[in-house]
């Protein structure tokens, strides 16, 4: 995995304010693929264990694959309830794990920052001849909030991920990476907020600059403006999908 201390300093907020998946994605995940309980799940880049409990929740047991150590520990503190619950301190690309270990292996809001060859080879390597690989996002709708977003991410972001943070980019990756064979799920999963809400998720993502930023007044003041060009009641809400891409690998 490529920047694996991206988060450093985020894992906080990254547990309290990101938001779940769809309950509908899960739905279709425990009907379609989640048949036999003791099937072995595989989180890579599980950051702090928000879709896995989703999973967990499923009553599947899984495997957490996590670089960054304090992401790591944040999840490890936040699933520590469930016995079932397995956290590595390892990159996509090398998780550690065995031979034909993995029945699933899902991916939440990382492959864009993953090595794509090598990930590719090492989940051919773990999954099992029938296993299955989904790549799921949290993706905002497109609208003029979003365009009003993006401005504010592109005037302070300092990286970009393996897609130059395109999307167009990323779905040409995707479709790469499963060979053209694979399907995409889309569920309505809107995120409603209140200002410390929307702006403890805001610090949380890959973009947001670091809180001893010399720029960190302007920045808060940019989001701030943000929200009350759009907050209703004192709340804002956010069009989005849990965009999910599923498939096996040749």
């Amino acid at each position: 995995m490529k920047y694996n201390d991206l988060f450093d300093t985020k894992s906080k907020f990254y547990s309290k304010y990101r938001p779940k998946y769809a309950n509908e994605f899960i739905q279709h995940l425990c009907t379609h693929y989640f048949r036999n309980k003791t099937q072995i799940v595989v989180d890579v880049g599980c950051g702090t264990g928000i879709l896995t409990k989703q999973i967990l929740d499923c009553g599947l047991p899984v495997v957490g694959i996590e670089p960054n150590e304090e992401m790591l520990n944040e999840a490890v503190c936040y699933l520590k309830e469930y016995n079932n619950f397995t956290a590595i301190n390892a990159t996509a690309e090398n998780t550690t794990l065995p031979d034909n270990f993995a029945d699933v292996i899902v991916v939440g809001q990382a492959f864009h920052w993953f090595d794509l060859e090598l990930f590719k080879k090492e989940s051919k390597r773990i999954l099992t001849q029938q296993g299955v690989v989904v790549l799921v996002w949290n993706r905002k709708c497109d609208c003029p909030m979003e365009t009003d977003r993006k401005k504010i991410v592109e005037k302070f972001r300092s990286i970009q991920d393996s897609f130059n943070c395109s999307w167009d980019e990323r779905e040409v990756g995707i479709a790469s990476f499963f060979d053209h064979d694979f399907i995409k799920l889309e569920f309505d999963n809107d995120i409603e907020e209140d200002f410390q809400e929307f702006i403890g998720r805001t610090l949380s993502a890959s973009h947001a600059i670091n809180t001893s930023d010399s720029r960190m007044e302007e920045y808060l003041n940019d989001w701030k403006q943000f929200f009350e060009k759009y907050q209703v009641n004192n709340k804002i809400t956010i069009k989005n999908q849990t965009v999910a891409f599923i498939g096996r690998l040749k």
